[in-house]
């Protein structure tokens, strides 16, 4: 599995979506950790995703968290979207190129919990 997209981003990647199966695996791996796969209608299309929401004791630390999120996102050049609150931060992690789910979304998300 990569875990990066090329140099000019998952749009011009050939990552291929996971199977049913793959994806509950990919999660179960992810172990323990809340991240959920929910379903969204966009565009006329069900979409999957990893949703996961983060608590903080303030919005300094929240903001904090994001800008690591965007280190990893950088390097990864793969992108989350991220609603950032007071003392919340939310997550959803899909690849948009296919609009489904990939080895990459998984990896992603394992680095995003990884942060201190």
């Amino acid at each position: 599995m990569r875990n990066k997209c090329s140099k000019e981003g998952c749009h011009s990647g050939n990552l291929k979506p996971l199977s049913h199966p793959q994806k509950a695996w990919s999660l179960e791996d992810l172990g323990g950790t809340n991240w959920e796969m929910i379903y969204r209608l966009e565009n006329e299309a069900i979409l999957p995703k990893l949703m996961k929401d983060y608590e903080f004791k303030d919005f300094a630390d929240a903001l904090d968290f994001v800008n690591q999120i965007a280190k990893i996102a950088e390097e990864m050049n793969h992108h989350p979207a991220i609603r950032l609150e007071w003392g919340k931060v939310g997550i959803e992690i899909w690849t948009h190129a296919v609009n489904d789910l990939t080895g990459l979304d998984f990896v992603l998300a394992e680095k995003i919990d990884k942060i201190e």
